[in-house]
């Protein structure tokens, strides 16, 4: 029998819409007639907030969700919608923290949020006044489903969950590594068609990781219902098989959560809501919930343009609100970045459109890309060296196109979102030139860059399913026509191997809540872009580096950029980061240290008078403050610093950047007698702060602010502060000071010719220095003050008191400054 490439394409998340507007009526709608559903979005109160709790490190699952409670949709916003819901007739199905579910007579809803229009896959366009203030979108429940792509297999060279343990696990770490008794982590799924459960059962056992009781469970979204058996659906149930038994194999171990919906702009947020709800234990939870989610892979996707189209405005902005609040609850979110090469909205042969896939290129997941994965050397002990990795290739649209061709490694850059921190500053310069002789930097492009990582994706060296598919179960029955035209009554089974980025997401997905597992915890860390810049900016061998392979034309690329549709980015893989595979493949126990010991970079702060011997601007102050990382091990990739100088008795700072570069200097000029102090606090790319450093300059008062009485000689030299000191030989002379402080010192030369100097606060004597020295010299003398002394301002006098007894007969004092600590 031959083989059969078959190669999964994630599919289109449509919906539709509307364009007629709308408002909620004050009293109960009298309309009748057929029914149909909405979904109210609700607004985040606190994005940022979301943002920071997303990438929060070492938290137990109890300090999220009491973190998280307050930025999500509250009570009163949902009070809010279902008031106004109810007074319009509408009927409550089913609520999250992120959603109100309701039906009504498709009279009620074009009356209330405006007609249902085929011209557009959107939400519906009208949100009345009265809950416009905390919903983001109405989703109608109508919608277009998707279209599956299916083509040939790998011949005798499927991977398996061990080899995939293997190939990715850091060297010395036993592949089975990932299980642990103190919790059963849990991996969920999105999933947009029905299946035949008793497809994984069956792969378990054929491959001796048996499906345990309870271990899987599958979850129909609210309204929704999945098929008990297979269908014949162009093999969108095989996309099914494909995640479901790719986790099982790569993570024996982990629970499974399939959420399963329509495939539509409603379906898709209903299921990130209800995923949120179950590992919140929150409102609309299934069964109780499930804290122990710590990944959700999604194997379905959309063209960047169409999810623009589908998903417009505000409804595009709350769905990433969601996806933050989902990682903020500790769920790191993996996704599949597309099979078709750049071409990603590509629809012909001939079709040189450049795009990249969603929710791939949300900031807020992990785009995975697909390679070739094939072993070397045997099947050596795990120590990274038996494996050899490609990107997954092809180099014209009609190879690319997986719908006609072979397919290849979804990436490129996304002209929706701006390229994050952890990105720009993760890859950092890094040039490039492509085969055209185009020059660049990944690092300093404007848009977020598509993958993040990569894994085995490639048909030919894919995955073996096994599925109960009509299509492909009933082509060695006896009646093949009749099997699949009555859906496999006898419920046949096939091998068939398939491959996909499709493979790529949930192989992550799994190796990393093995590695998870391995470390004992049990609830998710969330947001890990940090961690993953941060472990491939160290070099440190975290990623195993894909260097070859292409996913697209250059020239088609080029063409598109010169029409400003595109960046012009190579289409080859190369040393470092690129856009066939991402930052590479990721060893995770490597990342691990920096998602569980990772150190803060510590700032160095210094405050300096830049020139104190100028005679014109001794007062001149640089501030200068840079990161380090402090010793070894795993160090965050600091993004960001919190400066503040501030002059002690004002309120007013003289400088404060909440976002300064990390290595950065400010200079200004200061008051004589001031006391200055640098404050900084570096940001890692995750959002995490150091301890502040502290650096306090004591601005002194120069010479030329004494008063004095009797003979004193003013003397230049350019190593005096202010560029001169005042200098006398006569008891009668005198020098008044006044300052506010704390703590006093006066500056001073010593010498040879140098005798006493007697300093008195009122009519008390509070010190007498000897200034006298074989060898020149300046010194700064404490005199007055300590940690208890109040501040306030004193006036201090200043005289020679003649020489030390049985020395020199030198008498001269000098003063060059006075300083003032408060």
């Amino acid at each position: 029998m031959p083989y059969r490439r078959r190669f999964l394409r994630p599919l289109v998340l449509i919906g539709s819409g509307a364009l007629v507007a709308g408002t909620l009526a004050a009293a109960p709608a009298r309309a009748s007639g057929p029914t149909t559903g909405v979904t109210v979005l609700l607004k985040a109160p606190n994005s940022a907030g979301l943002k920071r709790l997303a990438a929060a490190s070492g938290l137990t699952h109890a300090q999220r969700m009491a973190a998280l409670a307050p930025l999500l949709p509250g009570p009163a916003a949902h009070r809010q919608v279902v008031t106004a819901l109810q007074a319009d007739g509408f009927t409550i199905d089913h609520e999250t923290a992120w959603t109100v579910d309701a039906t009504a007579p498709q009279t009620a809803v074009a009356d209330a949020f405006g007609g249902v229009s085929r011209l557009r896959a959107a939400a519906l366009p009208a949100i009345p006044p009265v809950i416009a203030g905390v919903t983001a979108a109405v989703l109608p429940s109508t919608g277009p489903t998707g279209v599956f792509t299916a083509q040939d297999d790998c011949p005798a060279t499927c991977r398996d969950g061990v080899d995939l343990r293997n190939a990715y696990t850091a060297p010395g770490v036993p592949p089975d590594a990932g299980h642990d008794s103190k919790a059963t982590l849990t991996i969920a799924s999105l999933q947009f068609a029905d299946w035949n459960a008793s497809d994984l059962s069956k792969y378990g056992t054929a491959v001796g990781t048996p499906l345990a009781s309870g271990q899987y469970q599958q979850i129909p979204v609210k309204g929704s219902t999945v098929s008990g058996a297979s269908t014949a659906q162009n093999g969108l149930d095989e996309e099914v098989d494909l995640d479901q038994e790719a986790l099982l194999a790569t993570d024996p171990y982990a629970n499974q959560r399939a959420y399963f919906d329509t495939n539509s702009t409603r379906g898709y947020i209903q299921s990130l809501s209800q995923v949120l709800a179950d590992v919140t234990q929150g409102q609309g939870r299934v069964d109780g919930g499930d804290p122990h989610i710590v990944a959700l892979s999604t194997s379905w996707g959309s063209c960047e343009n169409d999810f623009n189209f589908n998903f417009p405005g505000d409804t595009k902005s709350a769905i990433e609100r969601l996806l933050q609040s989902l990682s903020a609850a500790g769920v790191t979110i993996f996704a599949a970045s597309g099979d078709d090469g750049v071409y990603d909205c590509g629809l012909s042969k001939s079709s040189t459109q450049v795009a990249v896939d969603y929710p791939a290129s949300s900031p807020e997941v992990v785009g995975v890309g697909g390679t070739r994965l094939t072993p070397i050397g045997g099947n050596a002990a795990n120590d990274g060296s038996n494996w050899d990795e490609t990107g997954w290739t092809c180099a014209s649209t009609a190879a690319c196109e997986a719908a006609r061709g072979t397919g290849g490694s979804g990436g490129g850059e996304s002209n929706t979102y701006p390229m994050p921190t952890y990105q720009s500053l993760g890859i950092g310069h890094h040039r490039f030139r492509t085969s055209t002789g185009i020059k660049g930097d990944f690092g300093s492009q404007p848009h977020r860059l598509v993958p993040d990582i990569a894994a085995d994706g490639d048909p030919k060296t894919g995955f073996d399913i096994l599925t109960s598919d009509p299509v492909d179960a009933c082509q060695a029955s006896v009646l093949p026509p009749v099997c699949q035209q009555l859906n496999n009554p006898s419920g046949l089974t096939t091998t068939v191997g398939v491959g996909g980025t499709s493979l790529a997401a949930p192989v992550s997905a799994a190796l990393f809540t093995t590695m998870l597992a391995a470390h004992g915890v049990t609830s998710g860390v969330g947001d890990i872009h940090g961690a993953l810049y941060s472990a491939y900016a160290a070099h440190n061998g975290a990623f195993r580096d894909v260097t070859t392979g292409s996913n697209g034309h250059q020239q088609d690329v080029d063409v598109q950029a010169s029409h400003h549709k595109a960046a012009d980015l190579p289409v080859s893989a190369r040393t470092g980061y690129d856009t066939v595979t991402g930052l590479g493949a990721p060893y995770w126990e490597r990342i691990a240290p920096y998602l569980f010991a990772a150190k803060s970079a510590q700032p160095s702060a210094s405050l300096r008078l830049r020139s104190p011997h100028s005679q014109q601007h001794p007062t001149r102050v640089k501030a200068h403050w840079s990161s380090h990382l402090a010793g070894a091990g795993a160090a965050m990739l600091p993004a960001a610093a919190r400066v503040t100088i501030t002059e002690a008795g004002r309120a007013k700072p003289v400088y404060h950047a909440s976002h300064a570069p990390t290595t950065g200097s400010f200079s200004f000029t200061a008051n004589q007698g001031s006391t200055y102090t640098l404050t900084v606090a570096d940001r890692d790319i995750s959002g995490h702060r150091s301890a502040p450093t502290a650096h306090t300059l004591v601005v002194p008062y120069d010479d030329t602010s004494f008063t004095v009485n009797g003979k004193w000689s003013r003397v230049h030299s350019h190593r005096d502060f202010g560029g001169s000191h005042i200098v006398t030989t006569s008891k009668s002379a005198s020098a008044r000071a006044e300052a506010v402080g704390r703590r006093y010192a006066v500056m001073v030369r010593t010498g040879p010719a140098y005798g006493r100097l007697a300093i008195f606060h009122g009519a008390s004597r509070v010190k007498v220095i000897d200034l006298f020295s074989t060898s020149p010299g300046r010194i700064l003398v404490g005199f007055f003050g300590g940690a208890r002394t109040a501040v306030k301002r004193r006036t201090f006098v200043f005289r020679e008191t003649g020489t030390r007894s049985g020395l020199p007969s030198g008498t001269a004092v000098n003063l060059d400054g006075l300083a003032a600590t408060r």
